[in-house]
């Protein structure tokens, strides 16, 4: 089962950040959810005050989980983590209309090769646009 997305992804292959996220207190921090699974659709640019939507992925199949919204947030001063490549960052952001923040953490999952079928099917199931049965 492909995404509406499957049509539109870079010619590089397939890239997004996957993570998670938490619904936060806006004065006090203080977490009001369980731990969320997020993932973006398609390569991000990450920096103060640019807006990044992320989506849910349905636990019961890794797959983007139409029956929810994507959640927009502004990251404040996101925190980045390089190997070579920015690879991971985190951070607390605002999500607009809403009096609550969110923080999260996303790891990339980079460009696959076209000669490496498993790393393609891999990454097509880590950026939420296949099931995990393929």
């Amino acid at each position: 089962m492909l995404s509406a997305f499957a049509g539109r992804e870079s010619l590089a292959g397939t890239q997004c950040w996957r993570g998670w996220g938490y619904w936060v207190d806006g004065e006090s921090r203080a977490y009001k959810s369980e731990e969320m699974h997020l993932v973006t659709r398609g390569p991000v640019r990450w920096g103060p005050g640019l807006a990044v939507e992320l989506y849910h992925l349905d636990p019961r199949h890794g797959g983007i989980d139409d029956q929810k919204p994507p959640i927009t947030i502004v990251p404040a001063n996101p925190r980045s983590r390089y190997n070579g490549r920015t690879n991971y960052v985190d951070g607390l952001a605002t999500v607009p209309d809403s009096a609550d923040n969110i923080v999260f953490g996303m790891s990339q999952i980079g460009a696959d090769s076209p000669a490496l079928d498993e790393i393609q099917k891999y990454n097509r199931w880590a950026c939420g646009l296949e099931n995990a049965s393929g």
